[in-house]
């Protein structure tokens, strides 16, 4: 009977103290399909990354450049790269310490970390830029770019060997298509070929900023996996356009990812103009009946593109199978497998008609083509909006008082935890290797 104790207490301490999965190499850990998430937040705490483990999120795509490190005063975007006049070439010391102990505990919690920028020295994301316009000279300026590339050699060599880390994602979302020099204006009706040819050895040539940066990065840590997402802002579409990265010998770079997100169609997946429809302010109320006009059902036809006056088209599973189809050519055209495409992003406004079917549809592309992907988001503590676990339905006032204390919702969680949404993504994530 002794023996028994002794045995049953050995398995359970070992899962209580199970030690984070080795890998030989970081790439190793991309091998077959993993299923994440986004931690997109000011302030980044151990629990976010205990709770990720307990629901079989397998890894976190963490944007450090949203922190205040604890502190309300500490302007935000400045984290690593400095002040937007004077950027900073090199990542500040004292924020490599404390980025490093954040990574500790995702290693400790057995969370691998996609780290993600945000912003880098002159590109600035927008919600932490001047009058909260996005900073694009890093697509305008060499000499910018270069900056930028000297910070991310730097950033790289501060990391290297971290455990906590299984990739470097370059930048979030570029957009050199909407910098000074020749405008493209609209991924879906334009030709994206014909503006590449254009802009091929300028600033905006996103591919050749790739080649440099990944290359600086070689330097100092030849292993590495490093995430390339595609441009405006990663759409799917910008896949026609990029170019896989080669090693010296000519060969695909094995230890490179190439990314997109998804969130097309936007006027339904974000809803962006509901409360702008009729000239006012976000925040402000709409005339009774305009925000009406700006939902739309999924399936269902909804506004494609950029422009203003953009065409509806039928939106359903096989118009999102032939959205992503630029991702499945560049994969033939570049002999590309399944296991180096990452989906970064992808999500819908939880209380929009119909987002379940919304994430199912996604979810079911992305599983058959065995591609990597993470939801956007996981228990973010300044926006709720894609919060799945909160159900379909707006959040209590209170809600927010929670926030503010630093506590999350539990309760909320809990009483939610089967809801049609969660349930979508949580089947998934079960079903991993």
């Amino acid at each position: 009977m002794l023996k028994i104790i002794i045995f049953f207490s050995l398995v359970f301490s070992s899962k209580l103290f199970a030690q984070p999965v080795q890998y030989n190499k970081p790439i190793d850990f991309w091998e077959n399909q993993k299923k994440g998430t986004n931690f997109f937040n000011e302030v980044e705490k151990q629990e976010r990354f205990r709770s990720a483990k307990e629901l079989n999120i397998s890894f976190a795509r963490l944007a450090p450049n949203k922190w205040r490190i604890g502190n309300p005063k500490n302007k935000l975007g400045n984290f690593l790269i400095g002040d937007q006049d004077n950027p900073a070439k090199s990542p500040n010391e004292a924020d490599i310490k404390y980025l490093k102990s954040i990574l500790d505990i995702a290693y400790k919690e057995g969370v691998p970390v996609i780290l993600t920028m945000l912003s880098l020295p002159h590109s600035r994301w927008s919600q932490h830029g001047k009058g909260e316009k996005e900073e694009r000279q890093i697509w305008e300026d060499f000499k910018a770019q270069d900056d930028a590339i000297i910070f991310w050699k730097e950033l790289a060599r501060e990391l290297k060997d971290h455990k906590g880390i299984v990739a470097l994602n370059i930048r979030n979302e570029p957009s050199p298509e909407r910098a000074k020099g020749i405008p493209f204006k609209d991924w879906y009706t334009e030709n994206y070929e014909q503006w590449n040819e254009k802009i091929k050895g300028t600033p905006q040539d996103l591919n050749l900023f790739y080649k440099k940066v990944v290359s600086a990065i070689r330097e100092v840590d030849k292993d590495i996996p490093i995430v390339l997402d595609s441009g405006f802002f990663a759409t799917p579409w910008a896949f026609k356009i990029l170019d896989a990265i080669k090693d010296e010998n000519g060969n695909n770079d094995p230890n490179i990812l190439y990314s997109f997100h998804s969130y097309e169609p936007y006027n339904y997946a974000s809803r962006p103009n509901c409360n702008k429809i009729d000239g006012t302010k976000t925040g402000e109320t709409s005339k009774a009946g305009t925000a009406e006009k700006c939902k739309y059902n999924y399936p269902g036809m909804i506004p494609t593109g950029e422009l203003a006056d953009a065409k509806s088209i039928e939106w359903n599973k096989e118009t999102m199978i032939k959205f992503l189809k630029p991702v499945n050519d560049f994969q033939k055209r570049n002999n590309i497998p399944s296991n180096r495409i990452l989906v970064g992003e992808f999500g819908v406004y939880r209380t929009n008609p119909d987002a379940g079917k919304y994430l199912n549809d996604m979810i079911e592309i992305f599983d058959q083509n065995k591609w990597h992907w993470a939801f956007y988001s996981f228990r973010e503590d300044n926006w709720d909006r894609m919060d799945y676990e909160l159900g379909t339905k707006k959040v209590h006032w209170t809600y927010w008082d929670t926030i503010k204390e630093g506590k999350f919702p539990i309760k909320l969680y809990e009483e939610n935890k089967n809801n049609p949404l969660w349930k979508v993504i949580s089947n998934s994530l079960k079903k991993q290797n």
